[in-house]
């Protein structure tokens, strides 16, 4: 009786486990990202790359005054002076693969900025910033 009685028990929890999982393991379907418009044949700092940063990582709290996560300020004034600092490598000109900014935009782990993955657009053109010299322009 107990035997018969645990094995009701066992498939009862199996049904109602298969039933929950079913209800909270739906997939929402990826939406895709909208096409990049062609990055121009040279990025500018001021033009393509400060309006990167001021939407992404000079937000309050983030990469600014008074407090900068990191002592790195991104604010339009000082990004420039702060990310070619060479002893800090946030960006190698000429290697994204070497630069410290493009990894944290880019790695799975503890990507910036932290509200998530910026958009493909944003990436490929700090990247083609970067390969191009990352030039003050």
């Amino acid at each position: 009786m107990e035997k018969k009685l645990r094995k009701r028990l066992v498939k009862i929890l199996i049904v109602i486990g298969t039933i929950t999982i079913g209800q909270f393991c739906t997939y929402k379907k990826a939406e895709p990202e909208p096409a990049c418009s062609a990055l121009p044949d040279t990025v500018s700092f001021m033009q393509d790359i400060i309006p990167i940063l001021t939407a992404n990582c000079a937000l309050s709290g983030c990469h600014t005054v008074p407090n900068p996560e990191q002592g790195l300020n991104l604010s339009a004034t000082t990004a420039y002076s702060q990310l070619l600092n060479p002893s800090k490598g946030y960006v190698v000109p000429g290697n994204p693969l070497y630069s410290v900014v493009y990894a944290q935009i880019t790695t799975a782990a503890q990507i910036m900025p932290p509200s998530g993955k910026m958009d493909n657009c944003s990436i490929n053109t700090i990247q083609a910033w970067i390969q191009q010299g990352a030039k003050n322009n």
